[in-house]
């Protein structure tokens, strides 16, 4: 993952540690399951190492302690198949950027699984830089985003080394680096843009973007990492804890909800954030504020939307979850 940049890369010490307000007795990394857990989604990670091949694993929501994976996809064997970042599409398609393609496996793949389409990083796919954030649409189109130039889109029939449908790049985006990225509903485009060390904003753009143009709204949110559900609700990782956003949200908004920082049970927020259809809320997080050195393996922290508030409802570290390198972008969920 292309993540130098100092206020992306996660270190225990610049780190955004999160705490969860109104969670009661509930203590991060604890394993205390509070309220009774959703238990509806299946929870998509991808683990990497850069000498054997990588897994997607799909872990049932509502687990604690160590739950095992219910199904995996392995990919190639070999450095350049170490998956990067995961996306699902409503149907549960699997996408994957690694080193050396952007692949999608078909909803339920497993084991050795033949990808249902390849673009390969080349100059025609214009993927000659590693990805840096993945998303997918309704409709199959692949959304990746490019380090230091735009954001590549793949129709939903693309495969092979076909150049993109649409390229969003120019002095009109604003885009300075592209980051993660998230699709609503109705196919607006919503991108994590790295300005500079301490400086980033999200981007929307309308769904028929291309070339040189300007975004339809931009949040002035300094986040670590985001996600939006289908409604077009931003929810962004903040050096604060978690603020989510009202659909159509532009400017400096006001957050609808807030996760803040100032209680009991800090957990060190890595910017993997992701959220299901009913509003079920799911952070990546690595160890706590208190704990000493981080643990080996990050863990999930999940939040059930309960009467317009968040709460936390359960605590798992998946087995098998060991990464490439710093567990942003890869968490998805269905």
């Amino acid at each position: 993952m292309q993540l130098s940049r100092s206020l992306l890369v996660f270190s225990a010490a610049s780190a955004a540690f999160l705490a969860l307000a109104g969670c009661g007795s509930n203590s991060i990394g604890s394993g205390n399951t509070g309220p009774t857990p959703y238990t509806g989604t299946a929870v998509y990670l991808v683990s990497g190492t850069t000498t054997s091949s990588s897994l997607v694993l799909a872990y049932p929501s509502g687990q604690a302690n160590s739950p095992t994976a219910t199904s995996s996809i392995s990919l190639p064997s070999g450095s350049g198949t170490t998956g990067e970042y995961i996306a699902l599409d409503p149907a549960a398609n699997v996408y994957v950027a690694t080193l050396t393609d952007v692949r999608e496996y078909a909803a339920g793949a497993s084991g050795a699984a033949t990808p249902t389409r390849v673009l390969p990083l080349n100059a025609t796919t214009t993927l000659s830089n590693t990805p840096t954030g993945l998303a997918a649409d309704a409709s199959g189109n692949i959304y990746v985003s490019e380090s230091g130039t735009g954001v590549a889109v793949f129709s939903g029939s693309a495969n092979g080394s076909v150049a993109p449908a649409r390229f969003i790049s120019g002095a009109l985006t604003t885009l300075v680096d592209p980051f993660q990225l998230a699709v609503d509903g109705t196919g607006n485009l919503y991108v994590m843009n790295f300005i500079a060390n301490g400086q980033l904003d999200i981007l929307v753009f309308a769904p028929a973007a291309n070339g040189n143009v300007a975004p339809i709204r931009t949040l002035n949110v300094n986040e670590i990492g985001f996600t939006v559900n289908s409604a077009g609700s931003v929810y962004a990782a903040t050096q604060a804890g978690v603020e989510v956003f009202a659909p159509g949200a532009s400017g400096t908004p006001v957050p609808t909800q807030t996760i803040t920082n100032s209680a009991t049970g800090q957990a060190a927020l890595t910017g993997g954030i992701a959220v299901d259809s009913v509003g079920n809320l799911f952070l990546v997080t690595l160890g706590t504020i208190s704990g000493g050195t981080p643990p080996a393996s990050p863990s999930i922290e999940q939040f059930a939307n309960v009467s317009g508030t968040l709460e936390l409802t359960n605590t798992f570290t998946p087995t098998n979850w060991a990464t490439a390198s710093e567990p942003q972008d890869l968490i998805a969920v269905h």
